[in-house]
Order: C-alpha cells, then sequence, then structure tokens
C-alpha cells in the first residue's frame, strides 16, 4: 500500500473541506475550525473521539507540573537538605 493511499484512509477530511469546487485552497473561519474541533471532542457522538479527549485532558491535568519544573529549575537547585541553593556562587 502506498503512502498516500494510507494517509487518504486515515485522516478523516474537515467538514468544512480542503478546497473549494474550483480546486483553491480554502481558509476556513474561526467559527468553522473551533466547530469542528468542539464536534471531535463530543465523546458521546462516537467511541472514536475518546482518543483526543484523553490526550486533551492529560495534557491539561500534566501542564500545572511542568510550569512548576521549568519554574523551579530555572532559578536554581534543591541540595539533598531541602535547602533552597542559588545558582551563582558569591565570594566568602
Amino acid at each position: 500500500m502506498s503512502r498516500s493511499t494510507f494517509l487518504q484512509k486515515v485522516l478523516e477530511p474537515p467538514a468544512y473541506g480542503w478546497s473549494t469546487k474550483n480546486g483553491e485552497f480554502y481558509a476556513p473561519t474561526v467559527r468553522e475550525i473551533m466547530s469542528h474541533w468542539f464536534s471531535r471532542m463530543n465523546i458521546f457522538e462516537s467511541r472514536k473521539n475518546w482518543l483526543p479527549i484523553t490526550g486533551w485532558v492529560w495534557n491539561l491535568a500534566l501542564a500545572p507540573f511542568t510550569v512548576m519544573f521549568f519554574c523551579t529549575t530555572s532559578r536554581g537547585r534543591a541540595s539533598p537538605s531541602g535547602s533552597f541553593i542559588r545558582s551563582s556562587v558569591s565570594a566568602p
């Protein structure tokens, strides 16, 4: 099976389409994109919609820990005793 046939079978075209009837590229409005996104996130419509919604839930659930990790590691590091050590070394 060729790659393009595989992608055509796997990728479902969006409700607003890829191009106009003349074959020109169609840029959807924000309202069309959001409407399509919310229809894909509707878990009551189809069991296929559970995969994208679980992906979003995991991303949103882990986002605070990611922010906390980058905010705490950019200021310094923690010592084994639990006290906070600055990255810059001061002269005695």
